[in-house]
């Protein structure tokens, strides 16, 4: 079972519940491409092959909150959708940026990555919660409190521009293959910390066997913007725009709210 910090039940719970709406402001300039989608009559997509509620495989197909909001999406833009399962997420990154396939569906919005791929705007954001595993509360309540403890997170993600940064320069952190594999040496003392989405937290925490407690800490991080993601590359990047209208108005009917809530109660969190 997680357990969480007094102070930190209300940051899970709001995020939990999908704060789509505020997930726009101060990134416009990113998701400019032109309007050219004569080129594109179907849009390749993939996605993370292990993060529910967004998007997980069930007998070798992708299925989630993400992929049901671009198969809707592309209906009412008028472009078929291939969704396509192309294996661990970093293998899938790999693909997107070889060109292998137009687009990813569960991308942060980081900086460093503007060079090879084109984002949408954010559809959701996604949180990411310090935890550790003990059978006492953790006092660490500040990003400071981090420092000079070894931390672990997992290869190949970002937890936010600001974040990452801080990471970078005070931080002492290991990244491992998985979450699962985190939780282990974190029940073994081999480390202080775990950082992680919150979301997939809570799925390895179904299928870790521990005796001690996971505990989500009070160390605000601020949540990750989650996009969909072009190859530079593709020929499809022209529909970006009427992505980006289709976005705003499923995050304003409620249908981005409603996938994830759907999903998330199938992923029985």
């Amino acid at each position: 079972m997680i357990f969480v910090k007094r102070h930190s039940r209300r940051y899970c719970m709001a995020m939990m519940l999908g704060l789509a709406g505020a997930v726009f402001g101060g990134y416009a300039d990113a998701y400019s491409a032109p309007a050219q989608t004569a080129a594109c009559e179907t849009i390749t997509v993939s996605s993370h092959s292990n993060y529910p509620p967004y998007s997980f495989l069930e007998d070798g197909v992708l299925k989630g909150a993400a992929i049901d909001l671009i198969r809707v999406i592309g209906k009412d833009i008028g472009v078929n959708i291939d969704i396509q399962n192309i294996g661990p997420w970093m293998r899938a990154l790999t693909t997107l940026r070889k060109g292998g396939i137009d687009m990813l569906t569960t991308v942060y919005l980081v900086p460093e990555r503007l060079g090879d791929l084109a984002y949408t705007r954010p559809y959701i954001e996604d949180p990411i919660v310090v935890f550790t595993v003990g059978d006492d509360a953790p006092d660490l309540h500040e990003h400071t409190d981090l420092i000079n403890l070894d931390g672990l997170t997992t290869r190949g993600e970002s937890r936010g521009e600001e974040f990452d940064r801080f990471m970078a320069s005070s931080l002492n952190i290991m990244t491992v293959n998985s979450i699962e594999q985190i939780i282990h040496m974190l029940d073994q003392g081999r480390a202080d910390y775990g950082l992680q989405g919150l979301y997939s937290l809570k799925k390895a925490e179904r299928h870790t066997s521990i005796t001690k407690k996971i505990w989500i800490t009070d160390v605000p991080i601020n949540a990750a913007k989650m996009c969909f993601a072009f190859a530079r590359t593709s020929p499809c990047t022209g529909w970006i725009p009427a992505i980006n209208a289709e976005i705003e108005k499923r995050i304003a009917d409620g249908t981005v709210t409603d996938l994830m809530a759907k999903y998330a109660a199938l992923a029985g969190y």
